[in-house]
């Protein structure tokens, strides 16, 4: 016997022994009486050495439930009957797909569709091919550790995978041929990088686009799969300091910080939601999905606060305490910089009042009742109102928004300025809520299933939190608790957006969809595209009834993709480029193919008195922007040809001329005669003109006064001026 064939025949005797000690360990599960759903991977070599872990999960729900497999068996056993769900399993160098399976909850029997009954789910492992990847510190490329890498299904999107980096920022992930994953990156002390996707056929799809990272151009190599890294760099944001004091300036301990940042790409970052998507995403399509909270932002015992981690952009910040009302909203600007220590709150002054709901009869009815704080937007509490009559409320804001939800009424709001003791009648209308049946079907009068119905309006989606709904599979769709006349959204990922004017529906709305169909748009300047920020608004309707909203799109390669509606729509876009604004009105059967940007030429620009001399700190405006020449009175400036410049300077006057293209310097002459206001300053032999670090004096007595480009001079009199720095009004006496 030849020392292969005694190699195969032992080989074929492990074999069957391991599938012998599987039966009989599947027969001692369900020899009880507990029913329970088993899973079993199928067995390939490379499974002898490896630990197993199996994972269930149902969409939405979390968190999701996780068994080790027996040694030997390889039984992944769930002892809670799961239901219908998806499941995979993880080894050390093999995977599973994702499977969706439909479960016997009498017996724990795994239903798996088409094939036989079965006590056994047996699913095929797949060998993996491994990725690194590698988190460093965006600003200085140090390695993070302990960074938690997430892979989640392309297609249920439920965690799969999870790995922390070492001491070098690198984490091995597995993927699948075929597969594609959905991988996230997060540190604490960092901003979560955005998702991307990643595969064996395709890892970087789409470039990623971190915080605080450079875009990969369509004109830079991507990594191919055999370097098998892939580098996440991560923003530690910036920090914010402060301190919250209440009405009486003391110190507030433990009141809650909320921040709201809109960065640079016009996207929403909030402290309160752990997603870094816009708000109005989350507010529009996940209302009722499930979000993990941020850890709160406190203030210590003495007021203070110390907040990490926040990305760059426009903040809006205000306070909130149990026992007090919010603060007044803190706006600053924080594109530029990375620690901001001057941030002030106070608390409002609190006021109280008396509500009491009543119907139009005058009596007392039990409703839900929700107090916002208007200059927030903060919910301050929700509560039941008595049939007894009113409720006392302390600790109110001056201004509050009051919502309240009564039982087959329409949603009412309203609006109430409170003066310190007040009493509040509130009387929801009494119409009956209206409910409308939908039917969505394709043009060829098929039903559409899963289409999303809700009102196009996010400020009426608010008062109408329930008129909203999916079609089912014959595709209609209940709305329930809807106003009697409203515009309506109707979508779905096949086929175009629609938005539909509805009033008084009596019988079932019938709406057509029709394939989706986008427009592209080409902006150039002489035939080159040309990069812009633009604004594209969609106006539905006409006369009374319209609708409209807009989009904003940086466009780096100067194409313009618009999304093509049906029924009356116009579209009105807005394009800046340089000192270049192009406005444009087009409806959907005029849609151009390319728009084309008035061609700009550069040139320098030198202003000169009647006599020749340079001015310095000249003023030239073009298309409402202000520029202004340095020292030598020179500046390279971009603009239309044959474009009108205004240009003054304070003692030298003011002129318009016409911007040409040309060789050399173009030369304009100002006709040394001062402005009335100047003149008329002059006079009071007191009055200056702000232009560098100190000033051109009129008086040279004045040197001794610190002014400095930048002020602002208000008012002047043989006395004095009143000079006006960062909103702080200054009196200077001569």
């Amino acid at each position: 016997m030849t020392f292969g064939l005694l190699l195969t025949l032992l080989h074929v005797s492990v074999f069957a022994e391991m599938i012998d000690i599987t039966t009989q360990s599947v027969q001692k599960y369900y020899d009880r009486n507990q029913p329970q759903t088993c899973f079993q991977p199928e067995i390939i070599s490379t499974l002898s050495e490896q630990s197993i872990t199996c994972v269930w999960s149902h969409p939405g729900a979390y968190p999701a439930q996780e068994v080790r497999a027996e040694a030997g068996t390889f039984l992944c056993c769930f002892k809670e009957v799961p239901s219908s769900g998806v499941f995979w399993a993880i080894g050390e160098s093999v995977m599973s797909r994702v499977h969706r399976i439909d479960v016997d909850k009498t017996t724990g029997w795994v239903i798996p569709g088409r094939h036989e009954q079965s006590r056994l789910y047996v699913f095929p492992m797949e060998s993996v091919q491994l990725l690194d990847i590698h988190a460093l510190d965006s600003r200085t490329d140090e390695p993070i550790k302990n960074a938690h890498v997430t892979m989640s299904n392309d297609i249920v999107h439920l965690v799969s995978y999870q790995k922390v980096t070492d001491s070098d920022g690198y984490a091995v992930v597995p993927v699948i041929d075929g597969q594609k994953y959905i991988v996230t990156v997060r540190a604490n002390g960092y901003l979560p990088a955005k998702p991307f996707s990643v595969s064996t056929k395709d890892i970087i799809q789409p470039p990623l686009m971190m915080q605080n990272s450079e875009e990969i151009t369509e004109d830079e190599e991507l990594p191919s799969f055999n370097e098998a890294e892939r580098v996440v760099e991560l923003d530690p944001g910036i920090v914010l300091k402060g301190k919250v004091t209440d009405f009486h300036h003391q110190p507030v301990e433990g009141a809650r910080l909320h921040v709201e940042v809109e960065r640079s790409d016009h996207s929403i970052w909030s402290s309160d939601l752990d997603q870094p998507r816009p708000v109005s995403y989350l507010a529009s399509i996940n209302q009722h999905t499930w979000f993990p909270k941020r850890s709160e932002f406190q203030t210590s015992t003495t007021g203070q606060f110390y907040i990490e981690t926040i990305p760059q952009g426009k903040i809006r910040i205000f306070a909130t305490h149990d026992h007090m009302p919010p603060s007044r909203i803190v706006t600053v600007d924080a594109t530029d910089r990375l620690e901001i220590d001057t941030l002030s709150l106070q608390m409002q002054e609190p006021r109280k009042a008396w509500i009491r709901v009543q119907n139009t009869h005058g009596v007392a009815i039990s409703s839900s009742l929700t107090i916002i704080d208007e200059n927030t937007g903060f919910e301050m509490e929700t509560l039941e109102t008595p049939t007894s009559g009113a409720i006392e409320r302390k600790n109110l804001p001056e201004k509050v928004r009051f919502r309240i939800l009564v039982e087959d009424v329409l949603p009412y709001e309203v609006v109430k300025n409170l003066s310190g003791n007040d009493e509040i009648i509130l009387t929801p209308d009494s119409d009956l809520a209206e409910k409308m049946s939908v039917r969505v079907q394709n043009e060829f009068g098929e039903s559409i299933e899963s289409v999303t119905i809700n009102l196009a309006d996010a400020s009426v989606q608010k008062r109408y939190p329930t008129c909203m709904s999916k079609t089912d599979k014959s595709g209609k769709s209940l709305l329930e608790v809807c106003p009697t006349e409203f515009w309506l959204s109707v979508y779905h990922p096949n086929y175009g957006h629609q938005i539909k004017y509805i009033s008084n529906p009596l019988d079932e709305v019938q709406i057509t969809l029709r394939p989706k169909v986008e427009s592209r748009i080409s902006l150039e300047d002489n035939h080159q595209p040309v990069k812009a920020k633009c604004t594209l608004e969609y106006v539905f309707g006409s006369g009374d009834h319209t609708y409209s909203f807009n989009e904003k799109h940086d466009l780096k390669d100067g194409i313009l993709v618009l999304n093509r509606y049906s029924g009356h729509v116009s579209y009105q876009l807005n394009c800046s480029s340089g000192n270049v604004e192009i406005t444009k009105s087009f409806n959907g059967e005029s849609i151009p193919e390319v728009i084309e940007f008035p061609h700009q030429i550069q040139r320098s620009v030198i202003v000169l008195d009647s006599f020749g001399a340079s001015l310095p700190y000249a003023r030239i405006v073009v298309n409402g922007r202000e520029y202004i020449t340095d020292e030598s009175g020179k500046l390279s400036l971009m603009a239309q040809d044959e474009q009108k410049l205004h240009v003054y300077h304070w003692l030298h006057g003011e002129s318009e001329v016409i911007f040409t293209n040309g060789t050399g310097e173009l030369e304009i002459h100002l006709p040394d005669k001062a402005s009335s206001e100047t003149e008329q300053c002059l006079n009071k032999h007191h009055c200056f003109y702000i232009v560098d670090s100190a000033a051109i004096l009129v008086d040279e007595a004045m040197e001794k006064y610190p002014v400095q480009r930048g002020d602002i001079v208000e008012s002047c009199d043989d006395k004095g001026a009143v000079v006006v720095r960062d909103d702080r009004r200054m009196k200077i006496v001569w």
